[in-house]
């Protein structure tokens, strides 16, 4: 029973996430940014009132987010700025007026998997050099340079946020390279699945992005992300990864590892790359991912807070 449950649940949020195929959907990004909040309050809030005061400089801040935040109580306000702002540079994928903000190779780095058994013929392609690993070190450099202008530094914080976020999504991470793919699956964008044998074919990697919330208000992530938080199993001194990964490429080649042993199931994934004969996930699957994607969601608020602090 709990099994049906949790794999209708993931359905429900991975249809809604289908619709904008958005890293980590954008729901998921809002619940990062009231993680961050809810630590950085409890542990540093002058690091808050350093955020708070240089996201008010944001481009974003008066045309569209001062009218979303009179939305909520005056108390969840910052709280809900910390959330806008982590979805921001997916917002902004979709802005015709402000083209300069988007930057759609940000998002992600193909670090290629070959699994064992496929052939000498399959030949692997590296990551691009324009990658999430550069756009981080672009706007951390941008953030911590107090000489920027204002605006600049607001825009480079919102990209960290959202960046530590997708780094955390395996599939923002790793490209399949199999017979299937011999030009790798772009991150699983490739290969189409069902989440169960009635239900409609969709992307491996939107099931992915829509593992932790559907809802796009404010208040339903903010409730996520208590939910999360106070789970015993996502306490700070049951996060052994906290003490032991402290760096971009560390949280990178930690979601390599979890690409390759539960995206893909270490090279057994039975996905298809034709959406008419997509597989149905294996028993267990959706019951594995979500238990990882919550987790990895609940290490990138903590990392966002804690690069903040050392940042500001």
């Amino acid at each position: 029973m709990r099994r049906r449950l949790i794999t209708a649940c993931v359905f429900v949020i991975v249809m809604i996430a289908a619709s904008s195929g958005f890293a980590f959907n954008k729901p998921s990004h809002k619940v990062s940014g009231a993680i961050a909040y809810d630590f950085l309050m409890r542990n540093s809030s002058e690091t808050v009132q350093e955020i708070i005061t240089l996201l008010k400089q944001h481009p974003y801040y008066e045309e569209h987010w001062m009218g979303e935040l009179e939305s909520l109580p005056a108390a969840d306000r910052n709280c809900g700025l910390f959330m806008l702002a982590a979805e921001w540079p997916d917002v902004v994928r979709s802005d015709k007026k402000h083209p300069e903000y988007n930057h759609p190779k940000w998002h992600y780095t193909d670090e290629p998997f070959k699994p064992e058994g496929q052939p000498d013929s399959i030949k692997v392609l590296p990551p691009d050099q324009e990658n999430i690993m550069t756009a981080y070190e672009k706007n951390l450099a941008v953030l911590k340079n107090v000489s920027e202008m204002p605006q600049e530094r607001a825009i480079a914080l919102c990209w960290i946020f959202h960046l530590i976020g997708d780094i955390h999504q395996p599939c923002h991470t790793t490209s399949l390279f199999t017979t299937d793919y011999p030009e790798g699956d772009k991150g699983a964008n490739l290969v189409f699945i069902k989440v169960e044998p009635d239900s409609e074919a969709i992307k491996l990697h939107w099931f992915w992005d829509g593992l932790i919330l559907g809802s796009e208000e404010l208040r339903d992530a903010r409730n996520k992300a208590i939910e999360l938080r106070n789970n015993p199993e996502f306490a700070v001194s049951k996060l052994k990864e906290l003490g032991t990964e402290c760096s971009f490429e560390e949280w990178k080649n930690a979601s390599v590892k979890l690409a390759k042993e539960v995206v893909y199931l270490d090279g057994k994934m039975t996905g298809s790359p034709n959406k008419e004969s997509a597989h149905v996930l294996p028993d267990g699957y959706v019951v594995a991912a979500k238990a990882t994607g919550e987790r990895q969601i609940v290490l990138a608020g903590y990392r966002m807070a804690d690069v903040m602090q050392n940042s500001l």
